[in-house]
């Protein structure tokens, strides 16, 4: 009981930071009339619309660049990934996790969510692809380990055992690129 009420004072002192437009001071929220604090409120919607438009707009850019990477993807520039096996550490416990597939183009970074089977437990992985070096960074300490192989290895399909940081131990990544389809045989014009 007396942990909430250390917590409460807290909470209203955090409240009161977060409730005036315009980042007003508490004094100068109070020496305004109600019109005025009106049009601040007002003022601040159209601020935080603003914001939030300018952010969407900047993810549809991003999703649109990253369409363009796959879709356009030079044979060698993208890659199949599965990370399986070892252990994620989470609350000082070693955790299996579920096996994850992704794909990763040059140019794209990207985060991963490896859950346990029952989901009880996840971590974030951070993914980037910079030629031929495959980067996992832990999401939270942005430690990393690089695993690094030549275009005729992805070709085969590569493995490594992968630790990253202290979060995940003994992985287990194998990558290679795409197949390329079925070989298309050449029609035979009949005479």
């Amino acid at each position: 009981m007396r942990r909430f009420a250390i917590l409460i004072p807290f909470y209203f002192a955090l409240a009161g930071c977060l409730g005036y437009p315009l980042g007003m001071t508490e004094h100068e929220w109070r020496q305004i009339s109600p019109t005025e604090r009106a049009d601040a409120r007002r003022q601040q919607a159209e601020i935080d619309d603003a914001r939030d438009a300018r952010r969407a707009r900047k993810e549809l850019a991003e999703r649109r660049r990253l369409e363009a990477l796959y879709r356009d993807a030079p044979h060698g520039s993208l890659l199949q990934c599965v990370i399986e096996d070892g252990t994620m550490q989470v609350q000082r416990k070693s955790v299996a996790y579920e096996a994850l597939g992704f794909s990763i183009v040059r140019g794209e970074t990207k985060r991963l969510k490896l859950a346990s089977p029952d989901a009880s437990y996840d971590m974030r992985v951070a993914l980037s692809l910079d030629g031929q070096k495959l980067n996992l960074c832990d999401d939270i300490a942005y430690r990393c380990q690089s695993v690094v192989a030549i275009g005729r290895d992805f070709e085969a399909g590569k493995r490594w055992t992968v630790d990253v940081g202290r979060l995940l131990k003994g992985a287990t990544l194998r990558c290679a690129y795409p197949s390329k389809g079925p070989k298309s045989r050449p029609s035979r014009k009949s005479v």
